[in-house]
């Protein structure tokens, strides 16, 4: 119990940190990616290595940096062992236990839900072996970017765009902790309410002490897996969250400089300094988007429909622009305000490609956002 409470505590204490965000003008782009790093390491990969171990190719096999993944993955396999007895086989006791559980939070059939469990969490340990072999084989692209962004230069986005960035985690840090102290207390009510049944049971002789031992000993093992789902799920979940946000500031960016320099005065010297820079940045953008969705779950990507969906709106908005500046400039009489035939076939292929390349998170194979 004491650990328990030590748990609580530290949960509590997140929501109002020491040093709080709001003190702050701006956010640091390299810290938010350092720690989710760090949310990577515990949640998800399970390993513990460091940006420069794998940049190097050198992750040490050592124990501790395959801790996590011994004992985690122990845990969670016989956590989905247990759970399969009790999907196919399920005791007098279990099934005592969870009519109480319906009686006392009012439900039915609730024994569904551990059919859905069983499912998830084989879903996940299957993802996380994926990753795990990427990982030590030195395949996982997004490291680039993890690597990239931890070294952000903040200066390279606009006040505005740092100030609403800031907002967003200080929001996004408050209702993820909020929600998550919540899900951990109703966790905590739902394990000691289990806990209470099965010593009830002793104390009226159903059960030997042996045997209620080793439920205890199963139920706080599932406790701990529902725990680390939590943290997956509102931890990684408002990082994930601020990278995308990141992105898409960039993207807007892009466009707002595409913008201003299109509809401005027009010549063929202002073409050739910013014209590169542009198709490199898009190019740039565009790649590590890819890397993203490479590395993504579907799920994921489907919770924050609402969020990415503005990528190909800023993409469509972009190819509208340039289609429009090079019908304008040809119109021009004078030739140095005009481009070039070779310039203009491919600025205007460039505006096609951009149409035609769905820029954007992809949920799937079939669904694009």
């Amino acid at each position: 119990m004491a650990s328990i409470m030590r748990i609580i505590i530290h949960r509590v204490q997140t929501i109002f940190p020491s040093s709080s965000l709001s003190l702050k003008k701006f956010v640091k782009i390299g810290h938010i990616m350092d720690e989710f790093f760090k949310y990577l390491k515990y949640y998800i990969f399970r390993l513990e290595y460091s940006i420069d171990d794998y940049q190097n190719r050198r992750i040490k096999w050592t124990y501790q940096t395959f801790r996590r993944s011994i004992w985690f993955t122990l845990s969670f396999w016989l956590n989905i062992v247990c759970i399969s007895h009790f999907v196919i086989y399920p005791t007098r006791i279990e099934l005592k236990v969870l009519q109480n559980f319906e009686s006392e939070f009012h439900l039915q059939r609730s024994d569904l839900v551990f059919s859905h469990l069983l499912f998830a969490f084989t879903v996940l340990e299957y993802l996380w072996f994926h990753l795990f072999r990427e990982i030590l084989t030195y395949k996982f692209k997004a490291n680039k970017l993890i690597m990239k962004y931890s070294r952000f230069n903040d200066d390279e986005l606009e006040p505005e765009y740092r100030g609403y960035l800031s907002r967003f985690v200080q929001i996004g840090n408050l209702a993820s902790n909020v929600l998550n102290v919540v899900i951990f207390i109703v966790l905590v009510k739902i394990y000691l309410l289990i806990i209470y049944r099965f010593h009830s049971f002793y104390q009226n002789d159903e059960i030997s002490m042996f045997v209620m031992i080793i439920f205890i000993i199963v139920i706080t093992n599932s406790f701990h897996r529902m725990h680390y789902l939590n943290g997956q799920l509102f931890g990684v979940m408002r990082y994930l969250l601020y990278f995308i946000e990141l992105l898409k500031l960039q993207m807007k960016r892009m466009i707002s400089q595409l913008r201003q320099s299109c509809c401005g005065k027009f010549s063929s010297i202002n073409y050739r300094l910013f014209w590169p820079m542009f198709t490199k940045e898009y190019v740039q953008l565009y790649y590590e988007v890819a890397i993203f969705n490479q590395t993504q779950t579907n799920s994921d990507e489907c919770i924050q429909y609402n969020n990415v969906a503005q990528f190909p709106h800023f993409n469509q908005l972009g190819s509208r622009i340039i289609m429009q500046w090079i019908g304008r400039t040809q119109q021009k009489q004078r030739k140095n305000i005009r481009l070039s035939p070779r310039n203009v076939i491919k600025t205007n292929l460039f505006a096609q490609t951009m149409s035609n390349n769905q820029f954007g998170i992809s949920c799937g194979q079939k669904i694009f956002m």
